[in-house]
């Protein structure tokens, strides 16, 4: 899978950057590398376990708060800016740097990447408008 190529017909646009994935050779469509974007919901998988260990059976709840900012964060950089500077991207971008691009549809990563958003949008959504609730009502509201 080593013989794809990135196209630079747009190197110098600006729009590049506002870019949800990209044209390469052979494809007609945008796609984004699939070992990055594995790495990188890896990484959101271990935060995610980090904060529900924290929630569920440490019972220190304030994790949780910072743990879905920054998911909301990295979802909103990879959304609207684009997936390359967000920062879950560039640390696995970092594990990956030796292997091959193997490419994958870019609109499907972005209709999940849109899913991702809403969980922990929702949960500092409850956070902030029902803080005076306590805090595993405010978690099982997410999980419903």
């Amino acid at each position: 899978m080593g013989c794809f190529r990135r196209i630079d017909e747009h190197k110098n646009d600006q729009r590049i950057i506002m870019s949800f994935g990209e044209y390469i050779s052979g494809i007609n469509y945008k796609v984004l590398d699939e070992r990055t974007m594995r790495g990188s919901a890896g990484i959101m998988l271990l935060l995610g376990i980090i904060a529900y260990i924290n929630g569920f059976i440490l019972r220190d709840f304030i994790v949780i708060t910072y743990i879905s900012g920054f998911l909301v964060l990295n979802f909103m950089i990879g959304l609207f800016i684009n997936p390359k500077f967000s920062p879950t991207v560039l640390i696995s971008r970092i594990f990956v740097r030796k292997q091959n691009f193997f490419p994958i549809g870019a609109i499907q990563k972005k209709f999940a990447w849109s899913l991702g958003l809403g969980y922990p949008l929702q949960y500092l959504s409850y956070h902030f408008f029902f803080y005076k609730m306590r805090p595993t009502l405010i978690l099982y509201a997410c999980f419903v």
